[in-house]
């Protein structure tokens, strides 16, 4: 399940940077849309990791995968 989240969130972030390089070629909104992904990446990053802790927790504890 670990590796599944982590490559889902991958493709995920992939996709949304083709799609921003596609739309925003143009130099003006390049920097904007990088940084934008940026931050959307990074608040996804970190609930994934908050997620993980929390499963890691529970199969400590003996619950279920």
């Amino acid at each position: 399940f670990f590796w599944l989240r982590i490559v889902g969130a991958m493709a995920i972030f992939v996709n949304d940077h083709k799609r921003g390089w596609s739309q925003g070629r143009s130099r003006r909104n390049r920097r904007w849309r990088r940084n934008m992904s940026d931050r959307r990446w990074r608040r996804r990053v970190r609930r994934l990791w908050a997620l993980e802790k929390e499963r890691e927790t529970w199969v400590g504890s003996g619950g279920g995968a």
